[in-house]
């Protein structure tokens, strides 16, 4: 827990230092607490190594107790969200006094923690009353050395990662040099990933009665469309949510309506989502909800070359009828059993999960992850679960949109029951309105 606090104030040390953080009070005037001088050394944090923190500044009234709220997110995946104890910082002893505050601290910064960024957060001091101290937004990025395996510009596949998997007697997969990603750097991978706001909220709500076997494919024959293909752009979200109300509408109409719905119209037109920069599952819904897509055709997608959004269209490219297809309805769903039963009755689902370098060497079997940092958050497609007979792993399996060279196929399959990389935390569906 003091490590998650102390990886925050090297966070504010980084962005106090390049003035780019604000106060959640527009007017640090309002705050007990004026920080004055916040320094770091080294200057820019790198993980697994020690750290020295300096914050200077003055309280304006005795503190006695406390509490620090402190929340950071990376590259649009939760970190952590966590209370700790203000008074038990190293150097920081209570009770103190009103008037100038010159706390030190050391600390080793977490190897959990990649570099690059972004990384985003808030750190929020509380004194006994539950009266805020100080509260400060900040953004900021994590050092590495150049030589460094976890650099940004490093190739994303690395031998160490894969050696180590596939020598793990407690591995349910296998790994290898997946072509989608071969000399592919880090910074450019996480291109490819583009959910934000996923965490892992560790639920579990295992489902009963239900076959141990299921898969939409051979359910709905010819309502599962093919694997797509997103390419550098951080339209995840938008693919996996126009896959399945693609699906869905083909599934509950039994047929009469098969169409391939387009991502791209929803990169360039949902507004609250942010196009090659990533969006929200929930935000995504609402937008087909009220407004609704095109087919793939009348809009085709383009950003995964251009790597950014377009213009925003109500004609369709190939000159035929402008249609939007919408959802009547959507919701969220947490834990395998509400999953399953969905998916049994209606079709594939949506979520999100948090994608570990690891991740990207996927090749076959039962993933879990097992070694690597976090890179950022993923949305795909659900279309069914089983049970792994070699492991006896039960599974989800889950349609990918990197092409049919990555993983099975274009698919893969992740544990299930157990909340791995928050797939069963981060879910949401809907219904098509006919």
């Amino acid at each position: 827990m003091m490590k998650v606090a102390i990886l925050a104030l090297a966070a504010i040390v980084s962005i106090v230092n390049a003035e780019i953080y604000t106060f959640c009070n527009p007017s640090q005037s309002g705050y007990a607490l004026q920080a004055k001088n916040v320094v770091l050394s080294p200057s820019v944090p790198v993980s697994g190594q020690d750290f020295g923190v300096k914050i200077q500044g003055t309280m304006a009234s005795d503190l006695t107790s406390g509490k620090a709220k402190v929340h950071v997110d990376y590259a649009g995946v939760e970190l952590f969200d966590n209370e700790v104890d203000v008074c038990a910082f190293p150097g920081f002893k209570c009770p103190v006094k009103a008037g100038p505050i010159d706390l030190a601290i050391v600390q080793n910064i977490p190897t959990l923690a990649p570099p690059g960024g972004p990384y985003t957060g808030k750190v929020e001091l509380l004194d006994q009353s539950g009266k805020v101290v100080t509260c400060i937004n900040f953004n900021f990025e994590m050092g590495g050395g150049d030589n460094s395996i976890d650099h940004p510009d490093a190739h994303v596949l690395h031998d160490s990662i894969i050696n180590e998997v596939n020598s793990d007697d407690e591995a349910t997969w296998v790994a290898h040099r997946s072509p989608v990603f071969e000399s592919v750097t880090i910074a450019q991978a996480k291109t490819k990933l583009g959910a934000v706001g996923i965490k892992r909220t560790g639920v579990h709500t295992r489902a009963t009665n239900a076959p141990d076997n299921f898969d939409s494919r051979t359910q709905w024959p010819g309502c599962v469309h093919p694997v797509r293909n997103q390419q550098s752009c951080g339209s995840c979200w938008a693919f996996a949510a126009s896959e399945v109300l693609s699906d869905r509408i083909c599934i509950a109409s039994k047929k009469s309506v098969d169409v391939i719905l387009s991502p791209q119209y929803l990169v360039n037109c949902d507004k609250v989502d942010h196009g090659c920069q990533g969006g929200q599952l929930a935000a995504s819904w609402s937008f087909l909800k009220d407004t609704g897509i095109p087919t793939d055709k009348c809009a085709p997608y383009y950003s995964g070359e251009t790597k950014k959004a377009g213009q925003c269209s109500n004609q369709c490219a190939d000159g035929s009828s402008f249609k939007l297809f919408k959802a009547s309805s959507y919701k969220l769903l947490r834990g395998e059993a509400q999953m399953i039963e969905d998916i049994q009755q209606h079709g594939p689902i949506e979520v999100g999960f948090m994608v570990y370098r690891d991740f990207m060497a996927y090749k076959s079997g039962v993933y879990t992850h097992r070694t690597g940092a976090l890179l950022g958050g993923h949305a795909v497609k659900i279309v069914g679960w089983g049970v792994d007979k070699a492991s006896n792993t039960p599974y989800w399996t889950v349609q990918n949109s990197w092409t049919e060279t990555f993983g099975e196929g274009g698919f893969f399959r992740i544990a299930r029951g157990r909340d791995e990389c928050g797939i069963e935390s981060n879910v949401v569906t809907g219904t098509p309105a006919l």
